[in-house]
């Protein structure tokens, strides 16, 4: 059996929601990090 890691994050809204992204490549952020939604995917800011 193989498996594929999946990096999971949990971006709060500035309305208060929570949004969830996966990705396959380790994120550049941390916790913390203000980030900009593109689309389907993240950008650090």
């Amino acid at each position: 059996m193989t498996g594929k890691k999946v990096y999971v994050t949990s971006v709060k809204m500035t309305g208060g929601s929570v949004k969830t992204f996966e990705q396959e490549a380790q994120p550049v952020w941390v916790a913390g990090n203000v980030v900009k939604i593109a689309g389907t995917s993240l950008t650090r800011q």
